[in-house]
This record gives C-alpha cells, sequence and structure tokens, in this order.
C-alpha cells in the first residue's frame, strides 16, 4: 500500500508538471525595425506594452536614425525590460534591418512590427492561441486597416483608408495555396502576422522587387494562413 501511495503520489506530481508546461505561454519576440520615426515609435511599442499577453519580448532595430528615435528608445527600454534596443553604425537599408531583429530575438513565436502602427491589444494572444490549435498552419494575422496621419501633433486625428485584403490559404496542397496566393495578394498586410519561428529560419529575405510577395509564398508553401477576424492592425500611411 505504501508503495501504491508513492505511485499514486509520483503520478499526481508528473500531471501537474505536464499541465504546468502546457499552460506556460510561449514567448513571442516581436521585431521593429525602425528609422527616423521618433514621433511614432512610442506608439508602436506602447501597443505592445498592453498586450494581454504577457511573455512579449520587444527588440527594435534603430538604423542609424537622425532624429530623436535613439532617445526615444532608450527612455522606453527604463520603462519597460522587455525592450532591447540595437543602434546600427549605419544605414544598412530595410531588407538587412528586418533580418536584423529576427537574429536578436528568442521567440517561439516571430513577428515584425512597422515603427508607425500598432496593434489591437488581444492581437498576439489571439494569435498565438490559433496556431497552437493548428500546427498546420504556419501564419497568422489579423485584419488590417490602413490610415492617413497629416497631423504629427495629433495621432487621434487621422482618415481611414482602407481595408487590407483577408488572406486565408487553407488548402492541403501547398503548390495550391502559393497559387492561391499570388491571385489573391494586394496590399500584402499579411506579412506582419505571427509566425513559427523555426519555419522562418527556413525562408530566406531577399532584397528585390516583390520580395515581400516571395517571402510569404514561400511560408505559404510550408504552411497555411489565417486572417483573424477579430483583431486588427492599424497601418499608418501619410
Amino acid at each position: 500500500l505504501a508503495q501504491v501511495g508513492k505511485i499514486e503520489e509520483a503520478i499526481a506530481s508528473y500531471s501537474q508538471v505536464v499541465k504546468t508546461k502546457l499552460n506556460t505561454k510561449p514567448l513571442v519576440s516581436v521585431g521593429i525595425p525602425t528609422y527616423n520615426r521618433a514621433h511614432l515609435i512610442k506608439r508602436s511599442i506602447n501597443s505592445l506594452i498592453n498586450q494581454d499577453y504577457d511573455n512579449i519580448e520587444i527588440v527594435i532595430s534603430d538604423n542609424a536614425s537622425t532624429d530623436d528615435t535613439s532617445l526615444m528608445c532608450q527612455e522606453l527600454c527604463k520603462q519597460s525590460e522587455r525592450i532591447k534596443y540595437i543602434r546600427q553604425p549605419t544605414n544598412y537599408g530595410p531588407t538587412r534591418n528586418f533580418k536584423e531583429v529576427l537574429a536578436h530575438s528568442d521567440g517561439e513565436f516571430f513577428m515584425w512590427l512597422p515603427d508607425d502602427d500598432y496593434l489591437d491589444c488581444s492581437y498576439i494572444s489571439k494569435c498565438v492561441s490559433f496556431l497552437q490549435e493548428n500546427p498546420d498552419y504556419s501564419l497568422a494575422c489579423g485584419q488590417t486597416f490602413y490610415f492617413r496621419e497629416n497631423n504629427e501633433q495629433d495621432l487621434g486625428e487621422k482618415e481611414f483608408i482602407f481595408e487590407g485584403e483577408r488572406l486565408n490559404l487553407w488548402q492541403e496542397k501547398a503548390t495550391e495555396r502559393v497559387k492561391a496566393y499570388y491571385q489573391q495578394v494586394l496590399d500584402n498586410g499579411v506579412f506582419y502576422g505571427l509566425y513559427r519561428r523555426n519555419q522562418l529560419l527556413r525562408v530566406p529575405m531577399n532584397h528585390t522587387m516583390g520580395g515581400d510577395w516571395l517571402f510569404i509564398a514561400s511560408i505559404a508553401f510550408l504552411g497555411k494562413v489565417k486572417t483573424l477576424e477579430n483583431v486588427s492592425l492599424k497601418r499608418s500611411r501619410q
């Protein structure tokens, strides 16, 4: 009986460990490549700090900004230990800067966020939940809404322009997903969704015309893509 009791205790202990691991939120890395956006980047970062998902790291790569971006980012670093700020010694161009934030991140999931855009507070939690529940999907994103902001002093003063396309690539065959992607893509807002890091590292990011389209086509070849309807990304057009 004593031995049985010990076995039961061991099983209970093991079950608790498994339950704890299942409930642990995986780390999500968000990369912000930036250049001369001192007046807007704070809004982007705050939209991450205010997410209802707390296991986030924010990686900023400053492409040798000449305005007050560096000062703004250093000040924000003092307010949150989740922010990692990297200042490049020279402007490497956008493609390399996008690669830099990925290279300096550690999360199981990863997404890029432009330095002038911002997320709904549940964007990350809903995308993570969807990917965890659907292992055959490589990318989950929210709806994309585009705004024009003509007043740098009042960011609340904005004009709605249009809603991006809702890409849903559910086809079982990889080639069919790629075909469906090219038949639908317009603004390609899906690029700023949440990816699985292990798949991202398999896809090259080339500095070429339409490079973001080629990139998403490659992701779609690896797995399905979903646009969630209950969460959104707001994109700025000045």
